[in-house]
């Protein structure tokens, strides 16, 4: 493993641990569903951060896709 690499895993580590802290703490406050619900959502934000940090386009079915799936957690939650 080259040792440029692994800032990016500590922080990808970090993330997850931090990740996983929240969700448990959520469970206090809200109930099992609700809170699986919001936790899925990360696959909502994904097309914006490859947006914003990777440079990617979205196509006109991404953002549809993307709409349609967040109205879908709105109804859940």
């Amino acid at each position: 493993m080259s040792s440029e690499i692994i800032p990016a895993l500590a922080l990808r580590g970090l993330m997850g641990f931090f990740s996983d802290i929240f969700t448990f703490l959520a469970y206090n406050y809200t109930s099992f569903g609700k809170t699986q619900a919001i936790f899925f959502t990360n696959t909502l934000m994904l097309p914006f951060f490859a947006l914003c940090l990777l440079k990617e386009s979205l196509r006109k079915q991404d953002i549809i896709a993307i709409v349609i799936s967040f109205i879908g957690m709105l109804l859940i939650i």
